[in-house]
């Protein structure tokens, strides 16, 4: 194992400043593709007549065949972007196994020239492989779009909450990680060897016949020597920056040396990280495609003449890097750092989801007086209408996950709703919590905590809207809570009857200016669709956006430095902590005032 990270290692290696500035010039050919897809797709969206995309006309996009054409078109650019970058690499790394030396713009073409196999109507699996395969195996291959990739929030939700649905997904992750290691080397054969993708992975399956468990293994610890390296590095950066601020400058100055210094090696050390583990991942693949290849790598030849010159070279081409990344990262989410937030307090309201479901059964009393006890903003509910036109709190439309029984809200009255035991699949302490109704979680929130209300049409209701705009006025509500919806319908119909309670939009997909919606005061999204931009145009706009559902530290940080203004979720204590600490390292924040001396 150790000789075979050796080789992965000198793989690498062997004109690292060609292969750092080939990367840094495909960030920006990147940055480029992105701004024709944003184009395409809006011109697309023009001829369907549409200014943005959310969930209410989404299906519009699909409306004419044209469409559906541009669409097809726009996924190949996506799959050609992404696999020119592992095209690169992957010649790269043959360069350096036959000790060929390669200029960075050869290394360009011959990657653009090779990518172009996508395009070919043979090898359309190789686009579901590239776009749909690679990511959703979590394993990194590329540091361009969707190295971060993620499962929808609200998707894994539904899965989590279905035993059955569960399985299934576990068992589909455990497939699709098997299929991607199985055919992996198939990229290798159509880039070196010019294979169709079936013939590739023909030859992969081949190569990986009973020889794919070990590798998978290896594939594991040698991705922990390179998190491992990664801590190193950084811990190396911070200690030469405090060393510099410590003997170049005293004082508050020398802390705002450290901490502007940070945010500028940060984003470009995260750019970095995500080019290294690419990089390195389809190292390890190439060394073992070489080795079952039997494609031994060539006696390196050793020029000791030109040291200088190489050197000089390598000094100038990580000048244009270092001038090329500056200006990828000034155009992406890595130019936000949190050292550069550390005293920004702007407010952020927290919402407890479904009225605090992490720690009561959800939407019901007791997870709102768990919400009041965590000091949330606001307790986002669920409103639907029984038969006899009452207003309860209920996220589904059937009963049957809450509470076990198989009925939907439109078709029992609240006498038998009160029957129902909303605590029997929690902990027994909370056995016999009955669904409240939305009169009830009213009076328990008073002036304690805010609501978000969300009302939910199952197409049954005969009264939602003014039922629920009548209550709110009875109980002076209306500087207290907001009405949110899906459903924009039901938005417009509550502006109409009372434009003074605030309303908003709530979407799991946002495109385009949605900012245009005019019955929507707020807009409460999906965290996969959340962008900067779309941050910065509702903020322009006077429409504050929600996010969500985070549930984790990692995810809550990030869109909070985004610059949100609210997250939605389960665990409210835990985004109380995460705001109560914004800009703040309180390992790190202790080491720097060990150095530099106590913040005044």
């Amino acid at each position: 194992m150790i000789q075979k990270f050796k080789k992965i290692i000198q793989l690498i290696r062997w004109d690292w400043t060609t292969l750092l500035l080939f990367e840094a010039i495909y960030k920006m050919i990147w940055m480029t593709g992105l701004v024709i897809l944003q184009d395409g797709l809006e011109e697309l969206m023009s001829r369907a007549n549409l200014y943005y995309i959310t969930m209410d006309n989404v299906g519009r996009l699909f409306s004419a065949p044209i469409l559906i054409l541009g669409l097809l078109f726009l996924l190949f650019l996506l799959a050609f972007f992404i696999y020119m970058e592992i095209t690169g690499i992957i010649i790269y790394f043959e360069h350096s196994r036959r000790d060929d030396p390669v200029k960075v713009r050869g290394l360009l073409f011959q990657s653009m020239k090779k990518a172009f196999v996508v395009f070919k109507p043979f090898n359309l699996p190789l686009l579901v492989f590239v776009i749909l395969f690679m990511p959703l195996a979590g394993i990194p291959f590329t540091s361009g779009p969707f190295q971060g990739f993620e499962i929808p929030g609200f998707i894994l939700d539904f899965i989590l909450e279905n035993k059955v649905l569960n399985v299934v997904f576990l068992i589909v992750m455990l497939v699709v990680v098997i299929i991607v290691f199985r055919l992996i080397f198939s990229l290798h054969e159509v880039v070196l060897e010019n294979k169709s993708f079936f013939g590739g992975c023909k030859e992969s399956v081949r190569k990986t016949r009973k020889k794919f468990i070990r590798p998978i293994f290896s594939f594991i610890i040698w991705n922990i020597l390179y998190i491992a390296f990664e801590i190193i590095v950084a811990a190396a950066v911070i200690a030469i920056l405090l060393a510099a601020a410590r003997f170049f400058h005293t004082g508050l100055e020398a802390r705002d040396y450290f901490w502007f210094n940070l945010t500028v090696w940060s984003g470009l050390g995260i750019v970095l990280s995500t080019i290294g583990l690419a990089v390195c991942n389809l190292g390890f693949i190439s060394v073992y495609y070489y080795e079952l290849s039997e494609c031994e790598p060539v006696e390196r030849s050793k020029d000791d003449k030109h040291i200088l010159q190489r050197l000089l070279k390598k000094v100038v081409i990580l000048v244009m890097v270092f001038l090329i990344l500056g200006m990828y990262i000034d155009n992406t989410p890595y130019a936000v750092s949190v050292a550069m937030l550390r005293d920004d307090k702007a407010h952020v309201d927290i919402v407890a989801h479904r009225g605090g479901a992490m720690f009561a059964p959800e939407n019901t009393l007791a997870a709102l007086r768990e919400s009041i006890d965590s000091k949330a903003d606001y307790a986002e509910i669920d409103v639907q209408e029984t038969k006899d036109g009452e207003l309860v709190i209920m996220h589904d439309s059937n009963f049957e996950r809450t509470t076990g029984v198989k009925k939907n809200v439109w078709e029992v009255n609240l006498d038998e709703v009160r029957q129902y035991d909303a605590g029997i699949r929690t902990a027994y302490r909370y056995k016999g919590e009955k669904i409240p109704t939305l009169e009830e979680m009213i009076q328990e929130a008073g002036t304690k905590i805010k609501l978000m209300i969300e009302l939910k049409s199952s197409g049954h209701e005969q009264n939602l809207e003014q039922s629920t705009v009548n209550l709110i006025r009875q109980y002076q509500y209306q500087e207290q809570c907001m009405i949110v919806s899906m459903d924009r319908k039901i938005l417009k119909k509550v502006k109409e009857i009372a434009p003074e309670i605030k309303t908003g939009s709530i979407s799991a997909v946002a495109y385009g200016k949605i900012e245009n919606i005019k019955e929507a005061d707020v807009f409460s999204l999906e965290a996969t669709f959340v962008t900067r931009s779309l941050i910065n145009r509702l903020k322009d706009s006077g429409k504050p956006i929600y996010v969500w559902t985070l549930n984790n530290e990692k995810s809550i940080r990030k869109y909070v430095d985004m610059g949100v203004d609210g997250i939605i979720t389960d665990n409210q204590y835990l985004a109380s902590y995460v705001l109560d600490t914004r800009g703040q390292d309180l390992m790190l924040d202790g080491i720097v005032d060990k150095v530099l001396g106590k913040q005044e």
